[in-house]
């Protein structure tokens, strides 16, 4: 009788203390947390024993708190997959709370990279909701949005985008057209539009976020900036630098803002919102007023991620570009080198990155009247290229005119 209330108490206690992680934040802090979420699945599989949904649960809380904090414990797909196995038995086979957990398994499998099983569980899941809630009920929403993610890692554009309007139509029936949700929804679908070359729509698409996201979180908001800016990157492919260049600046404005006076200038994703601005600046020829944006943007990721970071890289490769543009071969050489680098060392000599750094430091010699050094860099790329991508793709034949023209 005892272990049966000690179980309700655990049980009732351990769930809300995950609103109090932020005060458990030092070393060990969250120690005596885990112990009491792992002492209350223990109590409640002696108590009511392990075919019943209420140990279910308890395996669903200690997972929710492991995911969220990192816990060393017992691997939460595990937990999850020990739940579900538990309400199977427990519950009919279309119930609605299967649902919930099958969702919770596949968000733990794509942590653990393991999409094809995740996808299957979302599938699962919105068979169950739709028989069990309507093909329009909003819990779809979620599930819907997680498998559009997972088709378009697949490549499956028409696959993804065809989930994302659905995920569209149901969020504006049941959150309303100028709700954060439905925002979120326009911008996820201009996103597919974008990537598949469908920028008029695109357009319209992200217009459309950044208006509900104006009117439900406000204009100075992250999200709003963040539509501004993937909006501003389709003016840019439209070919209207004029348009994007002062949503990028807007952009940036209210990310460093946001961001607060001690975080914001320096903050990772600043640098990102610095390089778009910077490359449109010198896609229109001002490479003057690029260059100390790319120079801060290099700083911050080199500050916030160490100075051989992979995503270093991309920085050091266009900010070398723009001062060989320049016809400063000294100010571009130790940039590209660098570059190079860090492609080579961290992300190996396949990688579609170093492939770009190797092309880039080729260029430079060649640039400078160093054709002998340049041709056997230039060749590597070549092979690179045609194991990669093929013999026949542009890129290859373009780098086997290059060759055969220094010889």
């Amino acid at each position: 009788m005892m272990a049966a209330r000690l179980a309700r108490f655990v049980g009732f206690v351990a769930p809300p203390l995950l609103f109090l992680l932020p005060l458990y934040g030092q070393p060990g802090g969250l120690a005596p947390l885990a112990a009491l979420y792992r002492h209350a699945v223990e109590i409640r599989r002696e108590t009511v024993g392990p075919d019943d949904p209420r140990y279910a649960q308890s395996l669903k809380d200690l997972a929710l708190f492991s995911l969220q904090t990192g816990d060393s414990g017992p691997e939460p797909a595990a937990l999850l997959r020990e739940a579900l196995a538990v309400e199977r038995k427990a519950f009919a086979p279309g119930d609605v709370r299967l649902a919930g957990t099958m969702e919770s398994l596949a968000g733990a499998l794509l942590g653990r990279n393991q999409a094809s099983e995740a996808e299957r569980l979302y599938r699962e899941a919105v068979a169950i909701r739709e028989k069990a809630e309507g093909a329009e009920n909003v819990s779809l929403a979620a599930p819907l949005a997680h498998l559009a993610e997972l088709r378009e890692a697949a490549g499956d554009q028409p696959g993804s985008r065809k989930l994302r309007e659905r995920v569209l139509t149901i969020r504006g029936k049941a959150n309303g057209d100028t709700a954060a949700e439905t925002a979120a929804a326009w911008s996820a679908l201009a996103q597919v539009q974008q990537a598949s070359g469908e920028l008029p729509l695109a357009e319209e698409g992200f217009r459309k976020a950044i208006a509900a996201y104006e009117g439900s979180l406000g204009a100075g908001h992250p999200e709003t900036g963040t539509v501004l800016n993937n909006l501003a990157s389709v003016l840019e492919a439209e070919g209207r630098p004029a348009a994007a260049e002062p949503l990028y600046r807007r952009a940036l404005a209210i990310l460093e803002d946001r961001m607060g006076p001690n975080h914001g200038a320096d903050h990772p994703e600043v640098s990102g919102d610095l390089a778009n601005l910077a490359a449109l600046l010198a896609g229109k020829g001002d490479a003057a007023g690029a260059e100390p944006l790319y120079r801060r943007a290099i700083a911050i990721r080199e500050s916030r991620f160490g100075p051989d970071d992979p995503r270093l890289s991309p920085l050091l490769g266009e900010l070398g570009q723009l001062l060989l543009a320049r016809k400063d071969a000294a100010g571009a050489e130790p940039l590209l080198s660098r570059a190079l680098s860090i492609t080579e060392k961290e992300l190996g000599d396949e990688h579609p990155e170093t492939t770009r750094a190797r092309f880039n430091y080729a260029w430079l010699l060649y640039s400078t009247g160093q054709a002998a050094r340049a041709k056997p860099v230039l060749v590597e790329v070549l092979a690179t290229t045609e194991r990669t991508m093929g013999a026949d793709h542009p890129m290859a034949r373009r780098l086997r005119e290059l060759i055969a023209s220094m010889r």
